[in-house]
């Protein structure tokens, strides 16, 4: 049976063992501390240089260049300064260095830098996709008058297609350039496409169309005017239509 001296070392051993636990799980707090605000800062900040990289590919046509402003350099500038303090700081005192204004005041300088940078690079990328989109858009009721025209149903599903296609790559910046060139060739698909297009139909064919279209492809002759008999013969539509019997004979 152990001696009271031996039980009291014991005890002593156990919370010199305590103690160290309860340090080093302050310490590891206080890394933690450092740690993940400077983590996710650096995560958006890369995430913005790659996106600022994608960017310089813009054509020269581009309204907007992507080219860091005066101010973001400055800013650039002023947060070197600041993380240098704190790495000092780090280096001397290593989790101790969370201590102090010098870990806030680095957070606060690389949030400033990352919503600059986030700015200008937004406002680049928006400037491209609003040149672009002066090309293509094409109004709905415009766009939707081409589907009644059977010469144009080839036309007016390959510019569906590359407008779904156009609309989807320009929601968010890209990080690669393929996507900058696939807009460009986008653009200059659907530009071919709109040439194709007929928007100057006149009232009596459109209705005709439009009949053709709502009644599963069927009308009667009646609605076939001479007017809208010279239009389909003048663009050499004729071929595309059948005449049949309807009833028994």
């Amino acid at each position: 049976m152990a001696t009271l001296n031996e039980q009291i070392c014991q005890l002593k051993e156990q919370l010199n063992l305590n103690q160290h636990a309860d340090n080093a799980r302050h310490i590891l707090d206080e890394y933690e501390a450092i740690h993940t605000p400077l983590s996710k800062l650096n995560s958006v900040l890369r995430f913005m240089s790659d996106q600022y990289s994608t960017l310089q590919n813009l054509p020269d046509e581009a309204p907007a260049r992507m080219v860091f402003s005066t101010e973001i350099k400055e800013t650039t500038h002023n947060t070197l300064f600041v993380l240098q303090k704190f790495t000092e700081r780090w280096d001397q005192e290593g989790h101790v260095a969370r201590q102090g204004n010098d870990l806030p005041n680095l957070v606060q300088s690389l949030q400033s830098l990352a919503s600059s940078c986030q700015s200008e690079v937004e406002y680049c990328w928006k400037s491209w996709v609003n040149y672009l989109e002066s090309y293509v858009s094409l109004e709905d009721v415009l766009l939707q008058s081409q589907k009644n025209i059977p010469s144009l149903e080839k036309t007016y599903n390959n510019f569906i297609t590359a407008q779904s296609r156009f609309r989807e790559l320009i929601k968010q910046i890209p990080q690669s350039p393929d996507i900058i060139h696939e807009l460009q060739q986008l653009r200059e698909k659907m530009v071919e496409l709109k040439g194709e297009m007929q928007f100057d139909l006149p009232e009596e064919v459109s209705a005709f169309f439009k009949q053709l279209d709502t009644h599963n492809r069927r009308v009667t002759l009646a609605i076939l005017t001479p007017a809208i008999f010279d239009w389909l013969s003048s663009h050499k539509l004729l071929s595309e239509y059948v005449v049949s019997r309807t009833g028994r004979y």
